[in-house]
């Protein structure tokens, strides 16, 4: 089979310091369309979903590879699956490709919203790159449930400065999200909360994690919070704010569904191994807006670590955090326009701000998520945004982007704005992490 097309406007891969950043791989031949098993049945040989699976992992290979890295030196893998009955098929390619040492991974699930029809399964990654002299190295305690007899991954990776913490639900890998872990048993319904209690958990499982890599909690410096609800974000938010008190840099979005039944959120992490070099320092030059001080939720607009890296949270086009007003065109006429576009476009120039003032430069961008509500309809418009953004910029080689359509369960928008009317919300969240090395 082909190499799969590179769809996305940007680098397949761009390094920074010791990382390489690996951009959405999508299952596709040549010619951009989504690829199928070879079997003469639906019901026998392989499976789509492995046969999608197995052409993105060979791709993420060939792209590690032409940078001179290798499959053991992947750090992290996100990904994000059509439906949570897919997992299997998918872990068994992962197996296929990464055998006995994988590297932690985040696992959502989007539904059927990609942008490519047919598409089972993508994925990103990060990974040391050709030239470091660092290497991964699997974090493991006992202190904390094991993902890998059913995940096939570890608790965390590391490599040089970096700790990336598997994305886990609240789970003991036993039974799954234990008894009297968010389990409102019918006759105490007043005597739990879920989410709490998940939160709970979840977070503290993570510091042993991350106490057993030689660091802590408390030096996560970038997230992604994963709610198939929405509505389940104050309990988990007040939770984190116990266990980071200084909280990371985060893009709080939806997703379709997690892989454990009744598991309410996971968390895409990203931590520091800090020393004199790599100190982490809140920023808020630049800002619009505090999230804390304005409406009492728990991330960081921006932090800088040590003299070369800056991580910025989740923006969306409202530049005013206590009304939630979007940036966009009038309503009522709304068919002349393109909202995304303008919402692109509105989103850029916040996140530009913070760019200028922290003495950085839009080049300097390495890692570009993008959430999208309504991936389908909406992504045309953010890719004319985008590419008139980088032209103006003077920027010939975009950076690495990560494309996720971001919905709730219940259809509903995957953003935390609503706005004030269903045509002024905003549909699309920008996350950067940017490098000057």
């Amino acid at each position: 089979m082909s190499n799969p097309k590179h769809l996305l406007p940007g680098q397949k891969t761009k390094r920074a310091g010791d990382l390489l950043y690996v951009s959405t791989i999508f299952p596709v031949d040549g010619d951009g369309r989504a690829v199928q098993s070879a079997s003469h049945s639906p019901h026998m040989g392989d499976s789509d979903v492995y046969t999608q699976s197995s052409v993105i992992l060979g791709e993420l290979a060939r792209r590690v590879e032409a940078d001179g890295s290798s499959m053991d030196r992947v750090l992290r893998v996100e990904v994000q699956l059509a439906a949570t009955a897919d997992f299997h098929e998918f872990k068994l390619a992962w197996i296929d490709a990464f055998g006995d040492e994988p590297p932690a991974r985040t696992t959502i699930v989007v539904g059927d919203d990609q942008v490519v029809p047919g598409t089972l399964v993508t994925l990103n990654a990060v990974a040391l790159n050709g030239s470091s002299s660092a290497q991964r190295e699997t974090v493991h305690t006992d202190e904390a449930p094991d993902p890998m007899p059913y995940e096939h991954a570890p608790q965390a990776t590391k490599g040089g400065h970096w700790v990336y913490p598997s994305a886990l639900p609240a789970c003991d890998y036993e039974t799954g999200v234990p008894l009297g872990v968010g389990r409102n048993l019918p006759a105490f319904p007043y005597y739990a909360n879920d989410a709490t209690d998940q939160a709970e958990y979840v977070f503290a499982n993570l510091q042993k994690v991350m106490q057993a890599a030689g660091t802590e909690v408390a030096n996560i410096i970038k997230a992604h919070l994963y709610e198939p609800d929405l509505g389940t974000f104050p309990d988990v938010d007040a939770v984190w704010a116990r266990y980071m008190p200084r909280p990371p840099t985060r893009a709080s979005m939806a997703a379709r569904d997690l892989l454990v039944e009744r598991a309410v959120f996971v968390a895409n992490l990203l931590g520091v191994m800090p020393d004199d070099s790599m100190e982490i320092v809140e920023t808020r030059k630049g800002i619009h807006w505090h999230p804390v001080l304005v409406r009492k939720v728990n991330f960081t607009p921006g932090i800088a670590v040590g003299d070369d890296w800056l991580f910025l949270a989740g923006q969306v086009p409202v530049p005013d955090f206590l009304t939630g007003v979007v940036d966009t065109g009038p309503s009522e006429l709304r068919h002349y326009f393109s909202d995304i576009e303008l919402q692109t476009e509105a989103t850029m120039r916040l996140i530009q701000d913070q760019i200028d003032a922290n003495g950085f430069e839009l080049r300097d961008v390495v890692d570009a998520h993008i959430f999208l509500v309504h991936a389908q309809r909406d992504y045309r418009g953010f890719e004319r945004a985008w590419n008139r953004i980088m032209a103006e910029g003077g920027i010939d080689d975009p950076p690495p982007i990560t494309l996720i359509p971001s919905r709730q369960r219940n259809g509903n928008t995957g953003i935390m704005f609503l706005g004030p009317d269903e045509h002024l919300r905003p549909d699309i969240e920008i996350d950067f992490i940017l490098n000057r090395s």
